[in-house]
């Protein structure tokens, strides 16, 4: 007679094999409510198989993709299995919204509402945003602006929607801090142009995997022919891509209904490679964009000094904090029509150890030295006044309670000054007359954009100490080029021409009379020439 195991002991075997294979729990149990709104049972997807094996081979994920591709539900499911069947197994999900919160919330709870019963294994809570089973496994859903995820450790962490989260790198160095040592950590996100999230994509040595996510994956998106006609751009589009007749009419109808027929709105939510989709808006304060630009501390020349050339430094200058904003200086060769970058710098020096850079560059280059003059930058010019750097771009100013006009050494950035200095930046950069080959110089071009009130400014958690400087320099040409384009010309013989040309210059008649800039009686040359 044969044995018939009983309920116990099959339950028992079904949850074994259900702890040892994660596509059989998924394939067998979960459900979710698909985009009808409909409870069906949950089918991996090709994108989806793509992601779990990508965190199968790397733990540290980055996951860069299309709109609904389905990676919010494989990875909430992968963390939902892990949380359910090993013991005190911490799950941490952080969101860009609390709207974001309550949809991941509900697949979660969907997941469990419908398992069988044997499967349902007894919670110790069950609240609006989090889930304790008996034995420990955890499931916990944060936003990312509130960060009241500190203060506890977890075994897995979801950042979903990274792009969007307003300070990017601030949460996520605070999210580190409570992961364990061997915690799977996954990021993902569609595209929100090139900010703090684009640098963690680019970034080769920063220990995660990245994996890209196309919309062409998505069983879904296609169509039967519409009544519309695509566009020039739309059919060039396809054929570049090889998308299908079905893709095609998707592609178009979506264009149209989902993204007002906006292409950058396009390419960025429903991304087809990853270039292309975080070129997607129209807040960008330069018109060029540098999708590989990589971000390194540091100092790089790229030209030699040449005594024949005419050079400017511009300098902006921070606390030195470890994680405060970097200081940072751009030398450009403006001898021609066109003005060259020769070297930059870069970094989280002190003041003092920046002044003493500076002053060596300057030194180096015989560089007029545009320094801003706001704050930490003060200390900058102090130094090389101290020792007796004569060649300090200067600024009259009219003094109304003294009547008199006055000098200031320094580029001092304020209300007024400041849309000067970018004004002329945006011209010479969009009209490209000025060579950018530095690439920590395009990195922080791709982040500094128009902000919500319309103000040019780095994106949040982002850096523009190098495109400051660039504006600093900019600003220091005209002052710059006296020396090597003004005309030879006999010494001032009264008070009017004194004060004329030491405005020019921002240097006394006394220092100018020492380096040779003025004829002497019997020189027949007609142009000055920079003193070597």
């Amino acid at each position: 007679m044969a044995v018939v195991p009983d309920r116990a002991q099959l339950f028992g075997d079904e949850i074994t094999v259900c702890r040892e294979d994660f596509v059989y729990f998924c394939e067998n149990y979960l459900k979710i409510i698909d985009r009808d709104g409909n409870l069906v049972p949950f089918k991996m997807k090709p994108a989806q198989r793509q992601l779990f094996e990508a965190i199968g081979n790397n733990p540290w994920q980055i996951i860069l993709k299309a709109r609904q591709m389905g990676s919010s539900t494989i990875i909430a499911a992968f963390f939902f299995w892990k949380s359910l069947f090993i013991p005190n197994e911490r799950c941490l999900i952080v969101a860009h919204t609390h709207e974001a919160v309550r949809n991941i919330y509900r697949i979660y709870k969907t997941f469990y509402d419908h398992l069988p019963k044997f499967l349902q294994f007894r919670t110790k809570t069950s609240s609006a945003n989090e889930i304790v089973f008996f034995h420990g496994g955890t499931i916990r859903i944060s936003s990312a602006t509130g960060q009241n995820f500190r203060g506890a450790t977890y075994n897995n962490i979801h950042c979903s929607e990274t792009a969007f989260w307003k300070d990017i790198a601030q949460t996520i160095a605070g999210l580190f801090q409570t992961a364990t040592g061997n915690s799977n950590i996954i990021i993902e996100t569609t595209a929100n142009g090139l900010n703090a999230f684009h640098s963690l994509w680019v970034d080769g040595d920063n220990g995660f995997d990245k994996t890209f996510v196309s919309w062409t994956m998505e069983p879904d998106y296609k169509l039967d022919e519409i009544d519309m006609q695509p566009s020039t751009q739309l059919l060039n589009y396809a054929k570049e891509w090889g998308l299908t007749e079905k893709q095609t009419w998707w592609a178009a109808q979506t264009l149209a209904v989902r993204c007002a027929n906006s292409w950058p709105i396009f390419c960025q939510e429903y991304a087809i490679d990853a270039m292309t989709c975080f070129v997607s808006s129209g807040d960008r304060f330069f018109n060029e964009v540098y999708p590989h630009a990589q971000f390194k501390e540091g100092y790089i020349e790229y030209e030699p000094h040449n005594a024949q050339s005419a050079y400017v430094l511009g300098a902006d200058t921070a606390s030195g904090s470890a994680t405060g904003d970097y200081s940072a200086f751009i030398v450009l060769d403006v001898t021609s029509g066109r003005p060259r970058i020769v070297s930059s710098f870069v970094g989280r020096d002190s003041p003092i150890q920046f002044a003493r850079l500076v002053y060596s560059e300057c030194k180096k280059y015989n560089a007029t030295a545009v320094i801003e003059s706001n704050s930490y930058g003060l200390s900058i010019i102090e130094y090389l006044r101290h020792q007796d750097y004569g060649k300090l771009f200067t600024n009259e100013k009219y003094d109304d309670m003294q009547k008199v006009w006055t000098t200031k050494i320094g580029f001092n950035t304020n209300s007024r000054s400041r849309p000067i200095l970018l004004s002329k930046l945006q011209q010479f950069v969009n009209g490209n007359e000025v060579a950018i080959i530095d690439e920590r110089l395009k990195f922080q071009f791709n982040t500094f954009i128009y902000n919500a009130k319309g103000r040019p400014d780095h994106a949040p958690g982002a850096h523009d100490d190098l495109v400051i400087s660039l504006g600093l320099a900019l600003q220091g040409i005209d002052q710059c080029m006296i020396d090597v384009t003004m005309e030879r010309r006999e010494a001032p013989t009264n008070l009017a021409d004194v004060i004329n040309i030491e405005r020019q210059t921002g240097r006394t008649v006394s220092q100018l009379t020492e380096e040779g800039y003025f004829a002497q009686s019997g020189d027949e040359e007609s142009w000055f020439v920079r003193p070597e």
